[in-house]
């Protein structure tokens, strides 16, 4: 029997690259359906469903609202994709796809709080928050992803990032000084209106 790295039941028996592979591909899975869901549903239902009346009051308060709502969605696709994978591909990889999807819906759920609430700690998370504030402020038919921009470009909703013009009453504090001004470091691609 060849050296495993992570014990798992003769059942599950399977390799760890097999596992990571599969983990990885969930994590992927779970960026379209951010996209599909935030686009198709939030969007696209124009407030015909629950989801799009919440995400369209975030969009009015920048709030992050009826997260019970999100969570039990994510439960549901979890839940619903994790058991079509297990199926499709066996208990040890359908649960380490499972992991992934719900590793990337919880790495969403941080990235998209921080987005809003930290000042970006580096350039991918600069760049991240340019492509939201774009969406929320400038283009919100463009620019669907959170944690990553790559289904906008497939599905050709990405928008070039200009200069963000972000209402007074909407601003992020992170943006600001104490007088209300965008702070220097983000001025050449935010302004307050």
């Amino acid at each position: 029997m060849p050296y495993r790295l992570l014990y798992l039941p003769p059942h599950m028996d399977t390799n760890m690259l097999e596992l990571l592979i599969s983990l990885a591909f969930g994590i992927f899975f779970w960026t379209f359906a951010e996209y599909a869901t935030h686009h198709w549903v939030n969007h696209l239902g124009r407030g015909k469903n629950a989801l799009s009346r919440s995400h369209l009051q975030h969009h009015r308060t920048s709030e992050l609202v009826d997260t019970r709502l999100k969570y039990l969605s994510a439960a549901f696709l979890a839940l619903f994709f994790g058991s079509l994978a297990v199926f499709l591909v066996g208990t040890g990889l359908g649960l380490a796809w499972t992991v992934g999807f719900v590793g990337g819906y919880l790495m969403y759920e941080i990235t998209h709080e921080r987005l809003h609430t930290h000042k970006p700690p580096h350039a991918y998370g600069a760049l991240l928050r340019r492509h939201h504030f774009s969406h929320h402020f400038s283009s919100p038919k463009y620019n669907h992803g959170v944690t990553t921009r790559f289904w906008d470009w497939v599905f050709r909703t990405h928008a070039p990032l200009k200069k963000i013009r972000v209402p007074r009453r909407l601003a992020m504090q992170w943006l600001l000084d104490e007088e209300g001004s965008v702070l220097p470091q983000y001025a050449a691609h935010y302004e307050i209106r």
